[in-house]
């Protein structure tokens, strides 16, 4: 097959595409990606659409399917007994997998979450610890004891 009969083959293909395909065609990544799959892959023309769906929906442009955000479930409201109850003095009860930790931080940051937002999502008021009272004085001890918060005593020049 000469190559004059193989591009006019593929100008009457190509021109047997729908105004659809063509309207779709209009975003230049969408383009891009198309272009560069078939000019390193024989696509026959019939599925040449099925293509641009595909990649498409891919790229997240298919605006006559568009993917429902998802829903985050409701929260309950928690009664003061449960946040009362939630502080121990070793630990700390998560809302979110209702389990107990010294400390929140690691935990929150596994489920995107900062302080601030939990505390906002759970209705917590802004003092509600994320550590527990005895590993905060735990941690606490062992700072002043390596002297974390205190400038350094000025050196005293040796008299001569």
């Amino acid at each position: 097959m000469s190559t004059e009969n193989t591009d006019a083959t593929a100008i009457t293909e190509v021109s047997s595409l729908s105004a659809l395909d063509i309207v779709t065609l209009s975003d230049p990544g969408l383009v891009a990606v198309v272009s560069a799959y078939v000019s390193n892959h024989t696509v026959p023309v019939s599925e040449l659409g099925t293509l641009i769906s595909t990649v498409k929906t891919g790229l997240g442009l298919d605006a006559a399917a568009p993917e429902a955000a998802p829903e985050e479930e409701p929260v309950r409201k928690l009664t003061p007994k449960e946040i009362k109850a939630a502080v121990q003095p070793d630990s700390i009860l998560c809302f979110e997998n209702d389990k107990r930790y010294k400390t929140l931080r690691r935990v929150l940051a596994s489920f995107n979450l900062t302080p601030e937002e939990y505390r906002a999502k759970w209705g917590l008021p802004a003092d509600h610890p994320i550590t527990a009272p005895n590993y905060a004085e735990q941690r606490r001890r062992i700072a002043i004891e390596k002297g974390f918060g205190h400038r350094k005593a000025p050196k005293q020049a040796a008299a001569a």
